[in-house]
């Protein structure tokens, strides 16, 4: 996905700013399926 080999502080920036993509779009997925089970219910 990312070349570490090239710059390793360059990577290492990356792959933080991939986990909080990650973690801001499962914190939103959640928030959808809290509201879709609320109605449900």
């Amino acid at each position: 996905m990312f070349s570490c080999t090239s710059d390793a502080h360059a990577c290492q920036d990356s792959m933080v700013y991939v986990s909080h993509v990650n973690s801001v779009a499962v914190t939103k997925i959640l928030t959808k399926t809290a509201k879709v089970s609320k109605a449900l219910q």
